[in-house]
């Protein structure tokens, strides 16, 4: 009879009594298939002498995965690979009985690399993101070894290659995994891996916004914001960024908070199965902007009444306004990325704000109540501030300075 996969060696190791004489030590049954485990078996005990009519009681201690049917019938799906030993017990009809025990060897399936070729490409001094090398078949757990070198700053811990690349080019380097039959099974195989120069042109905070480019145009209307509009995503340092819209030409990203500033880290975007080259960017703990019209005017608005600052409604001396900024960085309490605002933060990086080159003192500075990843700052105009456009600048502990134009009008 044909076994339908597994690799096996079966041979009766023993019998108890003279049912079947003469066929002491006789091999059973010796076929090989070197799909292994895993794959449906079948095959059937033998038994002779006595009655014509047989049953066999019992087995114990079968493979995982084997069942022993009354009619002699070994079968099932071997989960684990090496040797077993098993007995079977045999009655016929006149009620004699013989037990045998049986040896079976399972043979792991072939071990294959299964890891994605090739690796992304890396960004010189940014953080490469974690990459797992997985395998199958043999026996559990793998070791994994590397031929040639990897790209300088990239090491090969447990089952990780990552790290932070130093040198740019093209590599390419072997993968070995051992299992851990005895004697081991081995596996091998390449993969190329390339390394970019670093052009670090964007400065970032968390909360800050990303953009790249799509061709359909999605804004994000739940709350915590999605990481996916469409089939359009960002990943940056690994880690998902909600998304507020994504357009032609335009897609913003909240920053993730959960990531730490002074580093540098890679933004992918994923947009219908393709993805984009990463690009670096450098990370600070706060890099603010503030909103403001093309022309260079703030968007403010009047705290009496949250009417739009314009130059027909301008501030007035005395009054209190409130103007909305991005990328202030990290406050007290934290709130997770994508989430809404509690009704009152505190900023990490203090901040600082001068009208007309005199100091000004800020009333709020945090995150906006119910918004995700928007900031304001509630100042009262001095008394004394002159009429016309004055500059309003904005510094925080960072270091980075932003700027706008104020209209002041008694």
């Amino acid at each position: 009879m044909e076994w339908l996969g597994a690799v096996y060696n079966l041979r009766k190791r023993h019998r108890t009594d003279g049912f079947g004489a003469g066929e002491s030590d006789r091999i059973l049954r010796n076929g090989r298939d070197h799909r292994g485990r895993g794959r449906s078996r079948f095959e059937r005990l033998p038994a002779s002498g006595a009655s014509l009519h047989h049953v066999v009681e019992s087995a114990e201690h079968l493979p995982k995965g084997l069942s022993l049917a009354s009619s002699g019938a070994l079968s099932g799906t071997p989960s684990q690979a090496g040797g077993a030993l098993f007995t079977a017990k045999v009655t016929d009809t006149s009620g004699a009985s013989a037990s045998s025990i049986f040896a079976i060897t399972i043979a792991p399936q072939n071990l294959t690399i299964t890891t994605v070729s090739p690796f992304p490409n890396g960004i010189a001094g940014s953080d490469y993101p974690a990459r797992v090398l997985t395998a199958t078949g043999g026996n559990a757990p793998y070791t994994f070894r590397i031929l040639g070198a990897l790209p300088a700053g990239l090491t090969l811990s447990a089952s990780q290659i990552g790290g932070i690349p130093t040198a740019t080019g093209a590599f390419s380097f072997t993968v070995t995994v051992i299992d851990s039959s005895s004697p081991p099974l081995r596996a091998s195989a390449q993969f190329p891996l390339t390394i970019q120069p670093s052009h670090p042109d964007l400065i970032l905070s968390q909360a800050s916004l990303a953009f790249s480019l799509n061709q359909i145009t999605l804004d994000g209307s739940t709350i915590p914001l999605n990481t996916t509009l469409g089939q359009t995503s960002v990943g940056i340092g690994g880690l998902p960024a909600p998304l507020f819209y994504v357009g032609p030409g335009q897609i913003n990203a909240q920053v993730p908070f959960e990531l730490t500033a002074g580093k540098p880290y890679q933004v992918i975007v994923s947009a219908n199965g393709a993805m984009s080259t990463p690009s670096p960017i450098q990370l600070t703990s706060d890099a603010p902007g503030i909103f403001q019209y093309p022309a260079g005017q703030v968007i403010a608005q009047h705290l009496s009444d949250y009417s739009v600052i314009t130059e027909t409604s301008p501030a007035k001396p005395g009054e209190y306004i409130v103007f909305y900024l991005a990328g202030m960085g990290l406050t007290n309490p934290t709130v997770t990325s994508g989430n809404a605002s509690p009704s009152t933060t505190a900023l990490l990086d203090a901040a600082a704000l001068t009208l007309n080159g005199a100091p000004v003192p800020i009333l709020y500075a945090g995150l906006t109540p119910t918004a995700v990843g928007l900031y304001q700052v509630d100042f009262q105009v001095p008394a004394n501030a002159p009429n016309g456009d004055l500059p309003l600048v904005l510094t925080q502990t960072g270091g980075l300075t932003t700027s706008t134009i104020l209209t002041v009008h008694n």
